[in-house]
């Protein structure tokens, strides 16, 4: 029989552990947000120098 005072180490331990993949998780989903944004800026860069690429060709 397990000891009432092990499974609540255990339980205790367990938290941790979801808390530390918890705030992995939050800072993953941080990180997405900000490749996101740079994708953006870096898309409309794209069509700006498109749009004055097809103004210098035609």
């Amino acid at each position: 029989m397990v000891d009432e005072t092990v499974l609540q180490y255990q339980n205790q331990k367990l938290v941790q552990q979801l808390d530390i993949q918890k705030q992995k998780l939050h800072d993953l989903e941080d990180k997405i947000k900000e490749l996101k944004q740079g994708q953006t800026s870096y898309d409309d860069f794209l069509i700006t120098i498109n749009q004055l690429w097809n103004q210098v060709t035609y």
